[in-house]
């Protein structure tokens, strides 16, 4: 597989983004024959064909385990719940994994052969692995993927196998609590890193807020500092596709990009002490009690992060989020972006639980449906027949949506870089930013871990 595809699947969609705005018993198959027809299931029956539970034929009871939840919706989960059950009361919804990390769960479940029915996945390597042993069914025949635009669809195909059916479309950002910057002396955001460091410098020196905070126990986000940093680095789109070409083939040099250590060693100062063992849901926390007045995260907590900000300030519209100001002064932003984790089928034993999982795994796609998860994350969506009236985005993340195809992007690391790289990576970046290393040893050492670990 050539994952640097996904980059190109990104760019060519960033139109799309603009106008959306506007288990049980699971095993690995025994023979190859077995999962060859494991990854290409017959085709899900229509939802118009099983029924919607009034009027019709019992149905047997079925539980089905799902592994789709985040914290950040999960009281939408429990309308989804209701509203589904109420449809199809033979299948009883159950959510795992909700609070746990989401690969050793997956591994452990695995390890037992009793994976849920559907599960989150993305292009990491333990879901590409599963694909590989026919674990993970193909979606290509349901119902739902036929609203998700091919560049999308094409991001979560692998080996020839559409393994899930993305979220939506993810970016950075950076979540400002206006009220914290207008106490150091600023009426309107930072638009560029020598006006971010000043503003930093302000808020430590003028307030009793933390002035950069972020989540450094996700990978995702604790490499995104990074990244952004080395995006705003890039002078080409070009330039972008060869850094993410060498990060999948091992063969990057983190050091050969000094400007990074020296924006990172100016950073250092001013992130929250602890910000690199936080968890996403502590960082929202965090800022309910106006412990910070930055936070850096992805799109995917607009909702939660700008509401936290609120909530403390009890001034309406008192969050705001940017793209992240880490362009040098007259310099063109970088930013970065990528498709979000997506939903995917696994194999299962019992045809009852596949038949009811296909049938949820349609149902959740469904706009109705669909705009449950999507309204609670204040995300992007990427289904084509979702309505205006059924989009409904945080107002201080509404401008930035529109903007995101206006801007050169990296895609997110983690659709190119390998687990075992992740991890040290990870382990190396948090070293720094908690002030116990340097960028430069940081840079070295990811360096070689990133030519002993790849694609």
């Amino acid at each position: 597989m050539k994952k640097i595809r996904r980059l190109t699947a990104l760019l060519l969609s960033a139109a799309m983004i603009s106008s959306a705005a506007a288990g049980c018993g699971s095993k690995s198959p025994d023979s190859q024959a077995d999962r060859t027809s494991s990854s290409a299931p017959a085709e899900a029956p229509k939802q118009s064909d099983i029924g919607s539970g009034t009027g019709q034929e019992a149905q047997e009871e079925v539980v089905l385990e799902v592994q789709i939840v985040d914290t950040n919706w999960a009281d939408a989960w429990n309308l989804m719940k209701e509203s589904f059950e109420s449809q199809y009361p033979w299948i009883t919804l159950e959510s795992v994994g909700a609070q746990q990390n989401i690969d050793s769960f997956i591994s452990a479940r695995i390890a037992a052969r009793d994976l849920p029915a559907l599960i989150k996945i993305s292009s990491t390597d333990i879901y590409l692995n599963m694909i590989d042993e026919g674990y993970v069914r193909d979606v290509s025949g349901l119902e739902c993927v036929a609203n998700v635009p091919d560049k999308f669809r094409e991001a979560f195909t692998y080996n020839g196998v559409e393994y899930g059916v993305t979220q939506g479309a993810s970016f950075s950002a950076l979540y400002l609590n206006m009220e914290a910057l207008k106490e150091a002396g600023w009426d309107t955001p930072p638009s560029d890193w020598d006006q971010f460091i000043q503003c930093c410098k302000d808020i430590k020196e003028k307030t009793d807020y933390a002035p950069f905070l972020f989540n450094g126990d996700h990978a995702t986000i604790c490499y995104m500092v990074y990244e952004l940093l080395l995006a705003n680095c890039l002078t080409s789109q070009e330039e972008a596709a060869g850094y993410q070409e060498a990060l999948t083939n091992g063969t990057f040099d983190f050091s050969a990009y000094p400007d990074i250590c020296r924006k990172m060693n100016e950073l250092i100062p001013y992130i929250m002490e602890g910000s690199a063992s936080t968890a996403q849901d502590d960082a929202v926390a965090i800022m309910a009690d106006g412990g910070a007045a930055m936070l850096l995260g992805g799109n995917w907590v607009s909702a939660s992060a700008l509401e936290a900000i609120e909530s403390y300030t009890g001034v309406e519209n008192s969050g705001l989020a940017i793209f992240p100001p880490f362009n040098d002064p007259g310099k063109p932003l970088w930013i970065s972006t990528s498709t979000e984790v997506g939903f995917g089928l696994t194999t299962q034993d019992d045809p009852k639980v596949s038949e009811a999982a296909d049938l949820f795994l349609n149902w959740i796609f469904e706009p109705e449906n669909f705009k449950i998860i999507q309204n609670a994350r204040g995300t992007v969506p990427v289904l084509t027949n979702m309505t205006s009236d059924q989009i409904v985005l945080p107002e201080g993340i509404k401008g930035l949506v529109s903007e995101v195809s206006g801007h050169n992007s990296v895609m997110m690391g983690y659709n190119f870089y390998t687990a075992e790289f992740k991890d040290g990576a990870c382990t190396a970046l948090r070293d720094v930013y908690s002030g116990n290393a340097s960028i430069e040893d940081a840079a070295t050492s990811m360096t070689q871990l990133l030519s002993q670990y790849h694609n």
